[in-house]
């Protein structure tokens, strides 16, 4: 009997391997029909939604539409909602990222959201948050494209990691509700993304072959149990918090596209978790029309089909006209159109971004256009002449305290044998490491020309890709000490070349150092996985 029993769970444990080979065991179950936005809600935002219904019962099928359709993908503003005037409407800016206003210039670049939860400080992260808000509100952007719990960093190679919390979920969740609450405290809609499952860069979208063949983006399969306890908790706390808006990420769950994912976004996130705010998808991963608005994404952005759309070369969009055509025949229901809509009005209202909202800073356009050598006719498309940049709008403040702050506070000491720390007034001291001077590719963080590796030698303060920013200072760790061991009359010999290092070549370090301190780094970006630890 017993060795019955041990063979019966052996080919039981086969099953179910077999199942998680093949994907059978992870199957979406649709989940119809959305969750329709309600005025009794329990967020607060009673008012904004009646005021939004309000609004919504004033526009005509094309304008309701318009309100879940990217209108542009600008220069100064990563997104576009146009304005519609007859309800007061002044459009939305959505602009990147978890750290800074991207890439604007005189804005402050924030430590990393890793950085952030490092200090276990609920009100250093609420502070660093509102400072966030203040500053995409001067640089005129209603809707800030953050915070990121997605990746949760369940692989270390992750290429976003950095972007998010950590890799646990409560810790990540508190991390998201303070600073949901600090940024929308100055006015600012939040961006919770991306939801869900977005744990690696390699193949996080679909791609095509040299002879055209689509090749589907990466499933992420996740049973219930995990899905809740670990990937969905961080989401629950920023609902919880009133999170304006959640970002669907690009992969699959399941092996369907999260932003056309009915249990998902209707299931999980519209039913279970009572979310009253508006999914905008991420940049390019929509995927249908129909489809999608039924599942529950209110919003495709930029609002093309593919990347080859810009402000000056539009395409066609699954919203838009598409949509307005769905209603017109039947495929799609008006009052479906009309929740969208709702949802997507209603933190306007509440954030009180009808109020003396401040205008665009049009300098972030140029500057953003610059970084990327983009020509002239982007420049001329968006109303800015090429010769003539516009003066940038300074919104920093007194934000470099607590950028300190925070990272001060998020630097953690592992170990201090023989009570090495502090250091005293030493006066001899070697600075060994890539990571100890100055960048040398620049302040912009932006990661697209720096390769897998990132810059050769350099202080890193963030990663790479469309959460980077761009620094107006950055002081590097040997740039410190020499100012402060110099001071007081000591001297800083410093070896930055890791390969001499290696060779172990330190001839050129006469006297022996009494203090010797290693700064190394480790690049992560957005696109691409780090190719090892």
């Amino acid at each position: 009997m017993v060795n019955l029993t041990r063979k019966l769970a052996v080919l039981g444990g086969i099953g179910v391997a077999t199942a998680l080979m093949d994907g059978s065991h992870f199957e979406t179950v649709p989940t119809y029909p959305t969750q329709s936005a309600a005025e009794s809600s329990g967020t607060g935002w009673e008012v904004a939604f009646r005021k939004a219904t309000d609004a919504v019962a004033k526009l005509n099928l094309t304008q309701k539409v318009a309100l879940t359709t990217g209108a542009t993908m600008g220069l100064s503003c990563n997104g576009n909602i146009s304005p519609i005037e007859e309800i007061g409407f002044s459009g939305y800016c959505l602009a990147d990222g978890p750290v800074s206003v991207r890439i604007a210039d005189l804005a402050t670049v924030f430590p990393a959201g890793l950085t952030a939860a490092a200090t276990w400080d609920r009100d250093l992260i609420y502070q660093r948050g509102k400072a966030l808000g203040a500053e995409f509100r001067g640089k005129g952007a209603q809707v800030h494209l953050g915070p990121a719990s997605g990746a949760l960093g369940r692989h270390p190679l992750g290429g976003r990691n950095w972007e998010s919390f950590s890799v646990d979920p409560f810790l990540t969740g508190v991390a998201m509700d303070f600073s949901i609450r600090g940024i929308q405290e100055m006015g600012v809609q939040t961006s919770a993304k991306h939801f869900i499952g977005n744990e690696q860069e390699t193949q996080r979208s679909n791609t095509f072959t040299e002879d055209g063949l689509e090749v589907a983006a990466l499933s992420s399969n996740i049973d219930d149990r995990t899905m809740h306890e670990l990937y969905l908790w961080p989401f629950a706390d920023a609902v919880r918090a009133g999170v304006a808006s959640v970002m669907c990420s690009y992969n699959r769950v399941n092996q369907t596209y999260v932003c056309e994912n009915s249990k998902i976004l209707n299931g999980l996130l519209k039913d279970e978790l009572g979310f009253q705010g508006y999914v905008v998808s991420d940049w390019f991963a929509t995927h249908s029309g129909v489809a999608s608005a039924a599942a529950g994404l209110d919003m495709t952005m930029p609002g093309a089909m593919n990347s080859a759309a810009t402000a000056i070369f539009p395409m066609p969009s699954y919203f838009g006209g598409n949509l307005t055509a769905a209603v017109l025949n039947g495929t799609l229901t008006e009052e479906k159109v009309n929740d969208m809509a709702r949802r997507v009005l209603t933190p306007y209202f509440y954030l009180k971004q009808d109020e003396d909202f401040p205008s665009i800073d049009p300098s972030t356009g140029f500057v953003f256009a610059r970084t990327y050598n983009y020509p002239d006719i982007y420049l001329t498309g968006a109303g800015m002449d090429p010769n003539n940049p516009p003066p940038a709008r300074d919104v920093r403040a007194n934000h470099a305290d607590i950028v300190r702050k925070v990272a001060a506070a998020g630097t953690v000491l592992l170990k201090n044998t023989n009570n090495v720390f502090p250091l005293g007034k030493p006066k001899n001291v070697g600075v060994f490491g890539n990571g100890a001077a100055d960048v040398t590719q620049g302040l912009t963080f932006t990661g697209d020309d720096s390769g897998p590796w990132g810059p050769n030698i350099g202080a890193l303060s963030v990663g790479g890709g469309s959460g980077a920013g761009r620094h107006t200072r950055l002081i590097s760790p040997l740039f410190a000490l020499r100012g402060r061991i110099e001071d007081y009359g000591g001297r800083v010999q410093y070896l930055l070349d890791n390969h001499m290092m290696v060779e172990d070549d330190f001839t050129s370090i006469y006297p022996t150092p009494e203090v010797c301190l290693v700064f190394l780094k480790t690049w992560a970006r957005e696109g691409t996985d780090r190719l090892s630890f």
